[in-house]
């Protein structure tokens, strides 16, 4: 046994060899005394008067040693065993802000503290764990967009990340600090003119770089282009003038645009063209299975919309549409912000898909369903790996159709005082049920890019799982912290207070 032990393992208490395992070895005995050191003292004083400021004391002291005996590790990994950058920068800079943070909350214990400090804390754990996932998941393959400047395109993504960001931050600061001021209705029409504008002017802006740079046909740019021309300008019109009239002339003509892209797209996709421009046959594609996981996936989605949303009846009034348009347009948008694109099409956004969960929480599930659908349709804008007319509706309508089940939990009396728990367990049930949708056209259409000898079930599970669920839990987080706050679930409420068992407000019958 000792034969064993000095021959195949490694002893690190008392191996001197390099500088790395001379810093192991001290580490180890250090870290002995201070534990022997710090129980003996919580035994010797946890019945003095000065044991409340030994205990803040004892904490400071281990999770300082701990911050700084991780850097130095990582540091010597880094140096030594070659860990890469996209790897040690976020490690290291996690190690410090969960340091920090957690001495924050030890030397000032209060309610205002503990969020910043969490919120801070797992900012950056999202961030690590988006560069482990480009790092383990998809290797070389995945491109990080928020500091690549390599091309004209990727520069206006990069930019356009930051902007998106800084846009949301300031309108949600000022939603928060003007709701009880008298100008609150009209800063509330500006931001959603504001938002409207600015995802159709970023949504245009990239539509013609793809059609320049990335060669999207023409038959999906010209109705594209129009349709976003066409959306923004009918979300505006009902934003600006709140009357029956403009309502059934907007959506009409909305409505006409929507139906005439999927005209068009559906002329492209059945072709086989797009197959085709992928280095795919027709027999690479499982077009019946296709067929039906769409079928079925899309009656599943809606009878579950009907099952569990009875409160709310599927009627569209200019509060439900013009809140409808801020939440697509917001949205789509926060789409072109990718942080990683996966190599057959996929990505994790900042956020991308929080919008429309907030959509469904407040005005039910069904029509948070349309509003999911219709935004799976211009996401298709952004995505090239379109094979199939089947694929196309299980990765888009479908998919995103399943986040506006988001709200299915909003009306759980059991957790009305935890409004954070209930959108988090909506929201884990539509990204769950978006997954689903993405595994199976993983399954029956890209099936033939898994590697050799990997069964196409496991190949899409991982593909799949690598950036729907990093995408989901960043929506997760920055929706906890935004359902934290009173006078955001307060407002969400008064958008549709019949659901929420409320009194509703006096709205004018222009409204109706």
């Amino acid at each position: 046994m000792l034969n064993l032990l000095a021959s195949e393992a490694t002893w690190y208490p008392v191996l001197f060899d390099t500088p790395h395992n001379i810093l192991r070895s001290v580490a180890i005995w250090l870290t002995l005394l201070l534990v022997i050191c710090i129980t003996a003292s919580f035994i010797a004083l946890r019945k003095k008067p000065s044991f409340p400021l030994f205990k803040k004391f004892a904490f400071i002291i281990s999770i300082s040693y701990a911050a700084i005996l991780g850097l130095t590790f990582l540091i010597f990994n880094f140096v030594e065993e070659g860990i890469v950058p996209i790897l040690f920068i976020p490690l290291t800079i996690l190690i410090f802000v969960v340091a920090a943070g957690m001495i924050l909350i030890v030397l000032k214990k209060n309610k205002t503290t503990v969020i910043i400090a969490v919120s801070i804390m797992g900012a950056a754990v999202i961030a690590t764990l988006i560069c482990m996932a480009i790092h383990f998941s998809s290797g070389a393959a995945a491109t990080w967009y928020p500091v690549l400047f390599d091309t004209p395109h990727n520069i206006l993504r990069s930019v356009a990340i930051w902007l998106t960001l800084l846009l949301v931050i300031g309108i949600t600061a000022c939603f928060i600090a003007f709701r009880k001021k008298p100008f609150f209705s009209l800063f509330k029409k500006f931001a959603f003119i504001l938002s409207i504008s600015y995802a159709a002017v970023l949504g245009l802006t990239f539509l013609i770089f793809n059609f320049v740079e990335e060669g999207i046909v023409p038959i999906l740019f010209i109705p594209l282009a129009i349709l976003i021309f066409v959306v923004a300008a009918g979300m505006i019109l009902i934003v600006l003038k709140k009357n029956k009239t403009t309502v059934i002339i907007a959506v009409s003509i909305m409505g006409a645009a929507v139906i005439a892209t999927l005209i068009c797209m559906a002329i492209h996709f059945s072709s086989g063209a797009a197959a085709e421009a992928n280095w795919l046959e027709n027999k690479d594609v499982n077009s019946v299975a296709l067929y039906v996981f769409g079928v079925i996936a899309i009656v599943a989605v809606i009878l579950v919309a009907i099952f569990f949303d009875k409160k709310n009846k599927f009627e569209f009034d200019t509060k439900s549409i013009a809140h409808a348009a801020v939440a697509i347009a917001m949205s789509f948008a926060l789409s072109y912000l990718r942080i990683v694109k996966m190599p057959q099409g996929g990505s994790i956004t900042i956020a991308s898909l929080l919008p429309l969960m907030i959509y469904s929480y407040a005005f039910g599930l069904k029509k948070g369903v349309f509003a999911g659908l219709i935004f799976g349709l211009l996401q298709s804008v952004q995505d090239t790996y379109i094979l199939h007319p089947a694929q196309f509706v299980l990765d888009y309508p479908a998919a995103f159709a399943c986040i506006g089940l988001a709200g299915i939990f909003a009306n759980l009396t059991k957790l009305d005082k935890y409004p954070q728990i209930q959108f988090a367990l909506g929201a884990i049930f539509a990204g769950v049920c978006r997954f689903i949708m993405h595994f199976l056209s993983g399954i029956f259409a890209f099936g033939t890019f898994a590697p050799e000898g990997t069964p196409v079930a496991i190949y899409s599970l991982g593909y799949q799982a690598a950036y729907v669920f990093p995408d989901l839990l960043i929506c997760i987080f920055v929706g906890v912290i935004l359902f934290s706050s009173k006078t955001v679930v307060g407002e969400l409420k008064k958008l549709n207070p019949k659901a929420f068992n409320q009194a509703e407000e006096p709205v004018d019958n222009e409204d109706r």
